[in-house]
């Protein structure tokens, strides 16, 4: 098995589609672009909580290098000097249509071949994006314990779901998780 950290990047998205012009991470508007550069909040003192064993083994994959591969999902550190973005898109929310929304606290930090797929591996909860609309763009542990719990029962009960998930607070970090 390699290791996921030498997994091959292939940035489709941020490479076929416009990026924003502005590198500032600020609330706004963003026109004419489908992302824009984001930075994760570095954390202070990130740890392994969990790894889904079984997702690294559908991938084929595993982890070599521990205190690496916490420093690149946590944000600490770029994945092979890939650069970081949050995505734009529009919607509807509470019946109507929103506009311009976007990640406000998710950031993309590699977009990975892994069996002749695209992966993108997102942090959540990582700091302010320009979709943030004036919050601080962090997660609450509760509602990442809860996504991490419908997930795993939606494995065990058999249903077909793979969802990776980065979650960070300002003191800990659910890392990985399916």
């Amino acid at each position: 098995m390699k290791s996921l950290l030498d997994a091959p990047q292939r940035p489709t998205f941020s490479k076929d589609l416009p990026l924003d012009p502005i590198k500032d991470n600020s609330s706004r508007q963003v026109h004419g672009a489908c992302f824009s550069s984001a930075t994760p909040r570095i954390p202070s003192s990130p740890s392994l909580v969990h790894v889904s064993v079984a997702l690294l083994n559908d991938f084929g994959l595993t982890i070599k290098d521990k205190d690496e591969f916490v420093q690149i999902m946590s944000g600490a550190k770029p994945f092979n000097e890939f650069a970081p973005y949050s995505m734009c898109y529009g919607g509807h929310q509470f019946g109507n249509w929103a506009g311009q929304l976007g990640d406000g606290r998710a950031i993309n930090i590699a977009e990975l071949d892994i069996k002749g797929a695209n992966w993108k591996f997102q942090l959540k909860g990582a700091g302010r994006t320009p979709y943030s609309r004036g919050a601080d763009g962090l997660a609450v542990l509760r509602s990442s314990i809860r996504g991490y719990a419908r997930r795993f029962i939606q494995r065990k009960s058999k249903i077909r779901t793979w969802s990776s998930r980065l979650s960070n607070s300002p003191k800990f970090y659910s890392v990985w998780e399916f």
